[in-house]
C-alpha cells in the first residue's frame, strides 16, 4: 500500500541512468579473468602522440567489446561513452579519438593480430578441451 502518494511527484520517469548492457559487465569480466587482451600490448601501432588518455590496446579492446554487445558503427560509439553503467566499470573512449585511432593501424598492425587471434582462438580451445568443467 502507498502512504504517501505525494512521493511521485518529483519523478518523470525519464529512464534517469539505466543502462540496456547490464550483460557487458559479464562479458568484461570474463574477458578480464580469460586475459584474451592483455597480449594486445606487443600490436605494433604508428603513433607519434605525445600525450594520450588512452592507449592504442584500451581503444582496440573498447572496439571488440563494443562489437561483441552489438554495436557496430562509430555513431554507436557515443551511445557507450554515456553509458552509466559502462562508464563506471570500463574507460571508454570518444568517437572521435576511436576515428583517428584507425590512422595508427599499419599493415603490419593488421597481420600481427591476425595472429595473435588465431592464437588466443587455439589456446583458449586447447584449454576447454583438456579441461572441459574447471
Amino acid at each position: 500500500m502507498i502512504h504517501n502518494i505525494t512521493q511521485f511527484d518529483n519523478y518523470d520517469f525519464n529512464g534517469g541512468s539505466l543502462s540496456s548492457d547490464g550483460g557487458s559487465i559479464l562479458l568484461i569480466r570474463f574477458i578480464q579473468k580469460n586475459h584474451l587482451l592483455d597480449s594486445f600490448d606487443s600490436l605494433p601501432f604508428f603513433d607519434i602522440r605525445k600525450t594520450f588518455i588512452h592507449s592504442n590496446e584500451s581503444i582496440l579492446s573498447q572496439l571488440i567489446i563494443r562489437n561483441l554487445l552489438g554495436y557496430f558503427s562509430q555513431d554507436e560509439q557515443e551511445v557507450l561513452l554515456h553509458d552509466p553503467l559502462l562508464f563506471n566499470h570500463s574507460p571508454v573512449a570518444s568517437q572521435p579519438s576511436v576515428s583517428r585511432f584507425f590512422d595508427r593501424v599499419t599493415r603490419l598492425t593488421n597481420v600481427q593480430f591476425k595472429h595473435l587471434l588465431q592464437k588466443l582462438t587455439c589456446t583458449y580451445i586447447k584449454q576447454i578441451c583438456c579441461f572441459p568443467y574447471s
